[in-house]
């Protein structure tokens, strides 16, 4: 039997945005019927990011590079990785080198897609791990390092459209999110008791056997990547009007 329980607790998880705000000064407004308004969008985005992510308590917008991410767990209960790993004071670095490959925004449809990429993301964070990997068993609990290289990612959005004191505004459904990488690798301190050799046999074998332990941890990762996403687009467009967010006439 299959089973995995994912649970992640960020501290962007939750922005609630009052309506009637104006557009944030760095994101630049694209006209709703600009036959470039995909590239405009994108554009006007990437350069915002930068901004974006230190945060802005205008829109609620929290830090977003480091990224603190309170607590996160995997349980997966069978299969070649049978771990539970839980973590803590999660730091997440890297969310600023954040690039939008591609961008399409369909309003008619109420729908918006993109596709995302973070050349290099690093996690270090309180951890106690215990299960067995391929065939070997592992427990430990200290700190752990991970290094994600060429991560990317598709997303998939719904628009609802709201009406408030004869504005309309835009609301982003959490979106769907398929993402790969290109390589992760990891280091677990303090495991077996402390013991260093056996602690070094078993980073190097995860280290050589990446893809199997990130299937399990990766969608945590992913999770979190999505919930920083929905709150970039909750905090800093959800309270400004579709008028001044894509001008009718611009």
């Amino acid at each position: 039997m299959f089973l995995r329980t994912l649970w992640v607790a960020a501290a962007a998880a939750v922005v609630v945005v009052d309506s009637g705000l104006p557009l944030p000064p760095y994101i630049k407004a694209c006209g709703r019927h600009d036959p470039n308004l995909n590239e405009c969008a994108r554009r006007n985005g990437n350069a915002a990011l930068p901004t974006l992510v230190k945060g802005d308590p205008k829109y609620r917008l929290p830090v977003l590079d480091p990224l603190l991410v309170e607590r996160f767990m995997v349980d997966q209960g069978s299969g070649p990785v049978s771990i539970k790993l839980e973590g803590t004071d999660m730091l997440l670095y890297g969310l600023k080198d954040t690039s939008i490959e591609a961008l399409n925004i369909d309003l008619d449809g109420n729908k918006m897609s993109a596709q995302v990429t973070i050349p290099h993301i690093f996690i270090r964070s309180k951890y106690r791990l215990v299960g067995q990997v391929l065939v070997l068993p592992i427990r430990g609990n200290g700190y752990f390092n991970m290094t994600i290289d060429g991560f990317s990612c598709t997303t998939n959005h719904i628009l609802q459209r709201v009406e408030e004191k004869g504005q309309v505004y835009l609301r982003f459904l959490p979106p769907k999110i398929k993402y790969d990488v290109k390589k992760a690798t990891m280091y677990f301190e303090n495991l077996f008791n402390g013991d260093k050799r056996l602690g070094d046999t078993m980073n190097s074998f995860l280290n050589q056997n990446w893809r199997e332990l990130y299937k399990e941890i990766g969608p945590a990762v992913g999770e979190v990547i999505r919930t920083v996403l929905q709150t970039i687009l909750s905090a800093a467009m959800e309270g400004v009007a579709l008028d001044d967010l894509l001008p009718e006439g611009a």
